[in-house]
């Protein structure tokens, strides 16, 4: 029997059946530790690359900066940790494809808790095997967000570095030659929280930044950033710079940027007071064509789709929060948006279509308290569907006791018009999710620790659903909604 159910997947003790096409779910890393994926693109062979971080087991709590590698459903072909010798944080904000089959990848390096950090550049074959790496920075707070490779062989990188003329951070943007030897390096802004999200070279073998740019307000002393945008020529100097904000006086953030097929930009970003998801869509020397808020929370990362729409990733603004994944048509107007109700999500950070025009999307989704998180990965259909075949268990290598799911709550009538609950007393509220056939969320339920008897159904259609309680290993049930 299948039943089109989102499931959470164990990469240690099940396998899954062969999938349905639709798309599936995966997570990764140990549940005992912290690990998110800040990037994922596809490769040649229809699989993926990761970048993120590996939470680290020892007593210094440290995390080190995490490669994967998957085939076309997911599975881990290998994974590859850089800095598990020392001692400091490392982690992997970006990873590009580069010209001889191998990537690029860019994150950082450094104690976390003192703010010292290097940015960090690696450069691996397409086994993941390092060919060489770098550190840049040497005074404190450096960063990098963003790298690809360019047309002449190179890589461009964009973060951020402490500048001591300005007595703070400012956007720093550096070109390298193909064996990370800076070629020329620029940094902008006045020392007031400036930061390069993301660049990429565009037609004209210039360079187009997204980030922000910080501000004080003389008169109020009210600080915050406005989005920012800057097209420079292929030697770094500034062509034009934009900032933008849309009525607020507050920290507005620009994450990710895209040369569109119009020679213009696609930009996404966030309103940081009120947390919504904001996309902007320029001409080509940056004027504003239109600009769209949506909800939720934070913009990390948006592409134009093979037909001129527009795919954009966030969370919801709710805690605990879901992950998001919205399309556009070319004026920036919602065409569908789809939520995933995978407990508490630390933000889909990257979004990209896939070769069967579906997509695929990480971050990191924490499991259980104290927060520990696992690396996700989530591919769907063309719709933002994420549906797959219900597991099946085999019997693991070394035997396990069996675990029978746990259930905070029971279902009295599984069948009518309405549906009745009734949730058990806990030490803390709990929440209860509910699927169509498809797979899709259709619902929530949130439920105070005190419990009770819930009725569900008003207003939904008739049909099978699946109702299941916030445990990461809880149990399903089944039910019909008649009239």
């Amino acid at each position: 029997m299948r039943k089109k159910l989102l499931v959470q997947c164990s990469m240690i003790l099940l396998f899954l059946a062969p999938h349905s096409l639709l798309g599936w779910f995966k997570t990764y890393g140990n549940p005992n530790s912290t690990n998110w994926g800040s990037f994922v693109l596809q490769t040649a062979d229809d699989g993926f690359i990761l970048t993120g971080a590996a939470g680290s087991l020892d007593i210094d709590n440290t995390c080190d900066l995490w490669l994967l590698k998957t085939d076309s459903l997911g599975d881990s072909l290998w994974a590859r940790v850089f800095g598990a010798n020392n001692e400091e944080d490392d982690a992997g904000n970006c990873v590009q494809l580069t010209d001889d089959g191998g990537f690029i990848i860019v994150g950082y390096t450094g104690e976390s808790n003192e703010g010292v950090r290097d940015l960090k550049l690696i450069k691996v074959d397409s086994t993941g095997e390092a060919q060489w790496e770098r550190n840049y920075g040497g005074l404190n707070q450096s960063a990098g967000l963003f790298a690809e490779q360019t047309f002449d062989g190179g890589y461009i990188v964009t973060g951020s570095t402490y500048v001591p003329d300005s007595n703070g951070v400012c956007l720093w943007l550096f070109k390298t030659d193909s064996a990370g030897i800076i070629e020329w390096e620029k940094t902008f802004g006045s020392g007031l929280r400036d930061y390069g999200c993301c660049v990429r070279q565009t037609s004209d073998t210039g360079f187009i930044v997204a980030g922000t740019k910080g501000y004080r307000n003389e008169i109020t002393g009210v600080t915050g950033t406005d989005l920012w945008l800057l097209k420079t020529d292929m030697s770094g100097d500034i062509i034009w710079e934009h900032s933008y904000v849309d009525g607020w006086e507050s920290n507005q953030i620009g994450y990710s940027v895209q040369q569109t097929t119009d020679g213009g930009y696609i930009v996404s970003g966030c309103r940081d007071s009120i947390f919504d998801l904001w996309l902007l869509k320029t001409d080509s020397n940056g004027d504003t064509l239109w600009t769209r808020n949506y909800g939720g929370e934070g913009g990390r990362y948006v592409r134009q789709t093979s037909n001129g729409n527009y795919v954009a990733v966030s969370k919801t603004g709710s805690e605990p929060c879901d992950l998001r994944l919205l399309i556009t048509d070319p004026n920036g107007n919602l065409i569908w948006s789809r939520t995933f109700g995978l407990s508490e999500v630390n933000l889909g950070k990257c979004v990209e279509q896939t070769s069967d025009g579906g997509y695929v999307t990480t971050g990191g989704l924490t499991i259980q308290s104290p927060p520990n998180s696992q690396l996700f990965l989530i591919k769907t259909d063309s719709l933002g569907y994420a549906a797959v075949s219900e597991p099946t268990p085999v019997t693991p290598v070394t035997p396990v006791t069996p675990v029978t799911p746990k259930s905070d709550f029971e279902v009295i009538s599984p069948i009518g018009y309405k549906i009745t609950l009734r949730f058990m007393e806990s030490n803390e509220p709990s929440r209860v999710l509910i699927f169509d056939a498809s797979g899709m969320i259709v619902d929530k339920l949130d439920i105070p620790s005190a419990g009770g008897v819930v009725e569900w159904g008003y207003g939904m259609n008739p049909g099978v659903y699946f109702i299941k309680s916030g445990w990461r290993s809880g149990k399903t049930h089944k039910v019909l909604l008649v009239r």
